[in-house]
């Protein structure tokens, strides 16, 4: 094994570095010179580098500029300063590995700015800012870390991870107006997201696709079609995410499972119908109709700036047979869930601790309430009181098929007089859709969602 050595693209290998000149052999020659090495740095000093094909990286290389990732001002403007690698013309990959046995093994890419120089140009052929080809065979894991990188105008995908590549971490790394998707990860696995952005590219943000152990923290997708995109993936966590001013949907969950969602942060995300909007969509192609499960929103808020859209939905569950997710600690900036889907959400899913926000909207979870009158319960209540003082009340169960098995009221008669009617469409103790209970004041029956019928005690 040799020595580790640095390597100067502009001393050792006369590269020029004033966007004019082809800078592709003189970058390639020091890359060679690192897979002959066995090991070791490619330095890139301040300058805009020109290349007319793609950089191919060799294993235990790192690619080190000067661009110190990147500024941002309240307009999402960034710098271009420090290194820059620009394509010619938007026709082939920027960096893609010298090694098809090895890949990105132990390869760090760190300090660039990457310029896929589109224009406007968005037909395929795709190609990608950052490539990382499908292999074949078993799990690739390469530990590749990419940091402090910009990737940008690339026709096709900024970061493109194939099939099976897994264990790698993109650290500080923002993905902007590619004509595809920010960021692409494929079968991939064991991922770790520290500060990544996706930004105004023309379809997601962050696309993954029968993915599994994606650790996400602090990313941010904003400007996109769609922020970030979960499909057929499971085990996935993001922790402080924030989707804004996406055209379709802050988040799309397609057929994933066992999603955490913490302390994240979804706001005007807006369809492209006037008047509407959906922070998070959830949506199966599963044949049998059954939707995502496991999913969780932990310490969330969800909200937008108008509220005079007449369907406003925070979390909307368009599958066919809708699964017991949990929504826990959320606060919800408007009145939500006005729409056709509302009976898979306040149906089936389990909120706790709750709240609806800025415009009167009742509470998520109804904990207790009180009433003189007949009364329907909704998914949203647990106990209610009755007072039957001025004669007979009837109190309404939900539908039973609107609601998750094991779903349980407390009501309580609060008065000795006159009775409780509980009235279902469903069968009450085996027997008939009707229930009375009287004597009191303060008798208490607990009515549980049996599967088919109702069980009163």
């Amino acid at each position: 094994m040799g020595f580790i050595e640095a390597f100067n693209v502009k001393i050792d290998f006369s590269a020029v570095g004033d966007g004019l000149a082809d800078d592709t052999n003189a970058i390639q020659n020091a890359l060679n010179a690192v897979s002959t090495n066995g090991r070791g740095t490619v330095f890139f000093p301040s300058g805009i580098y020109k290349i007319s094909s793609p950089l191919r990286v060799p294993p235990k290389c790192t690619l080190l500029g000067l661009s110190g990732c990147f500024t941002q001002d309240g307009n999402r403007d960034v710098t271009l300063q420090g290194t820059r690698i620009v394509l010619a013309s938007p026709t082939c990959n920027i960096i893609e590995p010298l090694d098809t046995i090895n890949f990105y093994d132990s390869v760090i890419i760190q300090g660039l700015i990457l310029d896929g120089n589109r224009g406007t140009q968005k037909d395929p052929p795709y190609y990608s800012g950052i490539y990382m080809p499908d292999y074949s065979s078993t799990q690739k894991r390469s530990g590749m870390v990419v940091r402090d990188v910009m990737i940008m105008n690339v026709k096709g995908y900024g970061f493109y991870a194939g099939i099976n590549q897994c264990e790698f971490l993109l650290d500080h790394v923002v993905s902007l107006n590619n004509s595809v998707h920010g960021f692409y990860f494929n079968s991939a696995q064991d991922i770790s997201l520290n500060y990544v952005w996706g930004g105004s590219n023309l379809s997601n943000g962050f696309y993954f696709s029968s993915c599994a152990g994606i650790k996400s923290h602090n990313c941010d997708a904003w400007g996109n079609s769609i922020g970030v995109n979960l499909e057929s993936s499971s085990n996935c966590v993001f922790h402080r995410l924030q989707t804004d001013l996406n055209q379709l949907y802050g988040v799309y969950v397609l057929t994933a499972d066992n999603a955490s969602f913490i302390g994240s942060i979804f706001a005007n995300n807006r369809r492209y119908s006037p008047g509407s909007y959906t922070n998070v969509l959830l949506n199966t192609n599963n044949p049998n109709g059954y939707g995502p499960f496991g999913v969780k929103f932990i310490g969330c808020q969800f909200g937008h700036y108008s509220n005079t859209a007449t369907t406003k939905s925070a979390i909307e569950d368009n599958s066919s047979i809708p699964r017991a997710n949990i929504v826990s600690g959320c606060s919800f900036n408007q009145q939500e869930f006005v729409g056709g889907t509302i009976s898979n959400i306040l149906g089936k899913y389990i909120f706790e601790g709750c709240s609806a926000g800025n415009y009167g909207e009742i509470p998520f979870a109804i904990d207790y309430s009180w009433t003189s009158n007949d009364y329907t319960l909704t998914a949203r209540h647990k106990n209610i009181g009755v007072d039957t003082t001025t004669g007979n009340k009837t109190i309404y169960l939900p539908s039973i098929n609107s609601l998750l098995a094991g779903k349980e009221y407390l009501i309580i008669k609060a008065s000795q007089l006159n009775t409780v009617v509980i009235q279902a469409d469903a069968p009450i103790n085996g027997s008939g859709n009707t229930f009375n209970f009287t004597g009191g004041p303060w008798v208490a029956k607990r009515f549980i969602h049996g599967g088919n019928s109702w069980l009163a005690i």
